[in-house]
């Protein structure tokens, strides 16, 4: 994964991208075509980032994936006392 932190959470995820060595992170100052295509090769021809995002998968997998997160996030928001989205009326 090739991350380009501009705000919010951003920077932090790309971090922990990066700690976890599955992927590289560049400065939005930095974009250029010539950065990103070398950093692009580099998460192409280097097999750590492969094996490293293959991990992460099974793990996500074994957590139960984007289904439990998202009930996690709703049960979340439930608790602190914001309507889920689950819970919000649907316009029409």
């Amino acid at each position: 994964m090739l991350v380009v932190p501009q705000g919010a959470d951003q920077p932090l995820v790309a971090r922990r991208v990066v700690e976890l060595g599955a992927g590289l992170s560049i400065h939005t100052r930095d974009v250029a075509p010539g950065p990103v295509n070398a950093l692009a090769r580099r998460l192409l021809d280097e097999p750590r980032f492969r094996a490293a995002a293959a991990t992460l998968r099974v793990a996500q997998r074994e957590a139960g994936g984007y289904l439990r997160a998202a009930d996690e996030l709703e049960r979340h928001l439930r608790r602190v006392g914001r309507p889920a989205l689950a819970d919000a009326p649907r316009e029409r």
